[in-house]
């Protein structure tokens, strides 16, 4: 009874919120391919949720009509081959850090936030259910969450967390298996396998990543000055990316090059702290800390594996880039950001977020994925910000058949269909160049993240055995394997009993 009590009074008090807000109508498109949400009263006996045009790349032909891509065309066929059910107008909710990205249901002229909310009015017409946000902090979420599991109460279907906070979550003993949800196939492609691989422990699948979370501003990618790069007439970066040749010591040799030709250029500076770049540069390198998360107790044995050379490898570079060449950079922020601006930065990590707001800049910039540690690297990996949201659900949940059927459903409306919505805008609105196009695909292929910084935030001694011995390696000088064997130990113990909690 205090779970129907409790879920009652949140939805009332969530509908309330979502009554007062401008309402949200079916996508429709302008004859210049532009998005508007249309408010105006609908006929929804003959209109499907999820729009039915999208804006076509090619120049218009005045000579003949042409029907306009549809990239949510194989999205309503996903949608509608998943199981039929009535939820009689129930309130779905999902508790949210990110309310941009996971199901906004706000007006916004912004097309790719026009497609998220338009992937959600389709789910809510498939199941007969309303979807609401519950937005808040990750820290007030989890506080929350913590009194209604020990309460034995509702809190939400859904939860979408920082992925850096899934080891703080998980350490209340709070989180379900994500594996006990019905419905749900992880291993369809509207899942993302890599990331997904990194969420799970002890053989639990504690969250999941999918279309309708991965939110590809929150990916760190490299911008570049195409007109420095050409007055000081560096070879061209986008071939050696397509040739498999931008690693980490290339940027550093076109970067000397640059300074050389003109001594009053920047070569490298990053939107991150000094620290932060060179853990982003690491795992951009392929740095695997942890091993034996599939049935097991995991374990971190980076410098006792094949890993090592590649762990003490990235540290040299990284340390030479930074401290040794005298091209980089130490501010951070908006100082480095004004640092590009100003034209005399030729290199600087960020995220592609970033792009919205130099497109009506001055300098002539290009994007490229984050730099591979060798020619040998299997492929460039784009790490996704701590902040990037991930879906959970809490062990509690009062049925585990309807969070299943919300995120199955939520992620297969969502595949192709906001990725398309997505390249369409920053091709049409913020990319400067067309090579900057293909490189954006290698940016989102890219998307990675790792065991280590999904579970660190909950198991004591981690990160200093992981990412923070990288770190700390470059920025103090000491020694990697000093550092290693000074903390891997204590983090193999938080470790084990990091499984036995859910056993």
């Amino acid at each position: 009874m205090k779970k129907n009590i409790n879920r009652t009074l949140i939805t009332l008090l969530l509908l309330c919120t979502l009554l007062v807000q401008p309402s949200c109508g079916f996508i429709k498109w302008n004859n210049d391919g532009t998005a508007v949400s249309d408010t105006s009263a609908a006929d929804t006996s003959a209109q499907d949720s999820i729009s039915d045009t999208v804006p076509s790349d090619s120049a218009a032909d005045t000579s003949a009509v042409t029907e306009p891509v549809d990239p949510s065309k194989d999205a309503r066929g996903r949608l509608a081959s998943l199981p039929e059910r009535d939820l009689s107008s129930s309130a779905l909710i999902i508790a949210v850090v990110d309310a941009n990205t996971v199901c906004p249901n706000f007006e916004s002229t912004d097309a790719v936030i026009i497609a998220r909310s338009d992937v959600r009015r389709a789910v809510e017409e498939k199941y007969n259910a309303i979807i609401l946000q519950n937005v808040t902090d990750a820290a007030s979420m989890l506080t929350a969450a913590k009194e209604a599991y020990n309460s034995d109460m509702y809190y939400a279907d859904l939860i979408s967390i920082p992925q850096s906070q899934l080891g703080a979550f998980h350490a209340e003993g709070i989180l379900a298996n994500m594996n006990s949800l019905p419905f749900t196939d992880y291993t369809a492609e509207y899942y993302d396998q890599s990331i997904n691989g990194s969420a799970r422990l002890g053989g639990i699948q504690f969250a999941v990543s999918g279309a309708a979370n991965l939110n590809p501003d929150y990916l760190s990618c490299i911008y570049f000055n195409r007109t420095l790069a050409d007055q000081c007439g560096l070879e061209d970066v986008y071939t050696l990316v397509k040739e498999g040749k931008w690693t980490w010591d290339k940027l550093g040799e076109l970067a000397l090059t640059a300074k050389s030709a003109n001594s009053s250029v920047t070569g490298l500076g990053a939107f991150a702290q000094t620290a932060a770049l060179v853990d982003l540069a690491a795992s951009s390198q392929d740095i695997v800390y942890v091993s034996g998360t599939e049935s097991s107790a995991p374990i971190v044995d980076f410098l006792g594996n094949a890993q090592a050379e590649r762990a003490k490898k990235a540290v040299d570079t990284m340390y030479r880039l930074l401290f040794t060449d005298g091209t980089y950079s130490k501010t951070a922020g908006n100082d480095t950001r004004a640092l590009f601006s100003s034209g005399t930065l030729l290199f600087t990590a960020d995220t592609l977020d970033y792009m919205t707001q130099i497109s009506s800049g001055s300098v002539e910039w290009g994007i490229l994925p984050m730099p591979k540690q060798d020619e040998a690297q299997n492929s460039y990996i784009s790490p996704l910000s701590a902040d990037a949201p991930i879906f959970c659900a809490l062990a509690n949940t009062p049925s585990y058949e309807t969070s299943g059927l919300l995120l199955e459903a939520l992620n297969a409306a969502a595949h192709d269909y906001i990725a398309d919505v997505y390249m369409n805008d920053r091709i049409d609105y913020h990319l400067r160049d067309t090579q900057s196009v293909y490189m954006l695909e290698y940016i989102i292929d890219g998307a990675a993240s790792d065991f280590a910084h999904m579970f660190a935030s909950g198991i004591k001694g981690l990160e200093n055995a992981s990412y923070k011995a990288i770190q700390n390696a470059v920025t103090t000088r000491s020694t990697l394997d000093q550092l290693y064997r000074n903390n891997k130990n204590a983090a193999n113990r938080a470790l084990l009993a990091a499984v036995q909690k859910y056993e």
